[in-house]
């Protein structure tokens, strides 16, 4: 018959009794600490403790690994208080910190956290006692290997185990790509600008006679890896360099014409090139509804347009704004009401958020509502198909002045009538789960 796993429980009677079957007793321990909590498939919370054993047995060195093990808090109790029972039973009194218990108040989301350090407080201040009490059979069964501990570490080397096997076949692949590219000829080209005939570039040396590198380059680069890296697609948008975004390398030529252009173009007043460009409908439309019918006796004269196109320019701009903003249209829906932020509390360990439309159906707000529980992360809660959700309007700092301030929604007429009143103005919603 296979042995059972039993988990310690408080005992009245006395604690002199053989250990339970299927623990392997703990070793004699130097310290121990809690490392972490996490919740497992029972959607309890269990608080890893990491053991150190002692390196000395009988005053010869053992070499003993470091484990780990599993503990809910209440196991945490029942310790405490068969630690308790035995030493009050031999006439003597324990300087332990005491552990709360089980609280009677709804949770706050830090407790696990505030729990974690006070177990580990009691642990630290327990390995500070008497080796007749570290010693004893109930800290041994206590910090002993049982079955789920076994099973995780079972877990935990095949884990290590096909982490290590993958490693080296990343390594080959690395060392391949290396070799493929160091075994090509370089074939590497410079570049210099026509103005520049005499440029100097001091941060090129060369190793051989026919392969210019840079000095920090820490080796030679080839075409094959020239070409891998063209011809491969990459995941990053490759930005066009400088000598491509330039324009054409101008002659000697070209620059004293550029230059003579540009001079030009300082001497000729801004005035004449705002001539030449066509103007746009919008600007014609407005330019002749704007500006009243002028004799020949109220044109400006050629020599004060130089002085008056400064203010002119602003007035087209000042009509073209105004008219831009006269024609579009504001919105009448906020966009942030456009969708609704839905949180829903089943219980103290399991809360969501999610973000919704307003439009939504209830069918698909409880599948979505559904989804969201049953992820692995959230604990893998299963939901009833025609579960009720539960709205109370006291807590909504808009409240309306209806007869009820709860509102259950359970039908698709319910999810309605609440976006379209109760929820019209609001952003958030804290609803209620119930199965």
């Amino acid at each position: 018959m296979s042995p059972q796993f039993l988990h310690p429980k408080p005992s009245s009677s006395s604690t002199n009794k053989p250990s339970a079957p299927g623990i392997k007793l703990a070793p004699l321990i130097q310290k121990a600490s809690i490392i972490s909590f996490e919740k497992r498939a029972d959607q309890k919370i269990w608080y890893i403790v990491k053991i150190y054993p002692q390196q000395m047995n009988l005053g010869l060195p053992v070499v003993r690994r470091p484990y780990l093990i599993a503990r809910r808090y209440d196991d945490f109790v029942h310790f405490a208080q068969r630690i308790h029972e035995s030493t009050h039973r031999a006439g003597s009194r324990l300087d332990l910190p005491k552990i709360k218990g089980r609280l009677n108040i709804l949770p706050n989301k830090h407790i696990h956290v505030q729990r974690r350090a006070e177990l580990d407080r009691f642990i630290q201040a327990f390995f500070v006692l008497s080796p007749s009490i570290t010693k004893s059979l109930i800290a041994q069964e206590f910090f002993g290997l049982q079955k789920a501990d076994t099973e995780q570490q079972v877990l935990r080397d095949n884990h290590d185990n096909i982490t290590t096997r993958q490693a080296p076949s990343r390594l080959i692949r690395s060392r391949s790509h290396v070799e493929t590219v160091q075994s090509a000829p370089p074939q590497p080209t410079i570049q210099k600008s026509a103005s520049q005939p005499n440029l100097v570039e001091p941060f090129l040396v060369f190793r051989d006679k026919d392969m210019p590198v840079h000095p920090l380059s820490p080796r030679p680069y080839g075409a094959a890896e020239f070409k891998s890296y063209q011809d491969q697609p990459s995941r990053w948008k490759r930005l066009p360099s400088i000598r491509e975004r330039s324009a054409p390398v101008p002659t000697p030529s070209t620059s004293i014409t550029s230059f003579c252009a540009q001079a030009a173009s300082k001497i000729i007043p801004w005035t004449s090139k705002q001539q030449q460009i066509p103007p746009s409908p919008l600007m014609v439309d407005i330019a002749t509804a704007a500006m009243p019918l002028l004799s020949n006796s109220t044109l400006p004269s050629p020599s004060s347009t130089s002085s008056t196109s400064s203010t002119s320019s602003a007035g087209s701009y000042i009509s073209r704004a105004t008219a831009a903003t006269s024609v579009s249209p504001s919105p009448t829906v906020s966009p942030t009401l456009r969708k609704i932020k839905i949180k829903v509390i089943y219980d103290v360990d399991n809360i969501i958020v999610i973000q919704v439309p307003r439009s939504i159906s209830l069918e698909e707000l409880r599948s979505r509502i559904s989804h969201k529980f049953s992820d692995p992360s959230m604990g893998a809660l299963r939901l009833e198909k025609e579960f009720v959700l539960l709205f109370n309007d006291a807590r909504s700092s808009s409240s309306t002045n209806s007869s009820s301030p709860v509102t259950l929604i359970g039908k698709e007429q319910d999810l309605s009538r609440a976006m379209n009143t109760k929820w019209s103005r609001l952003e958030k919603v804290t609803l209620r789960c119930i199965v």
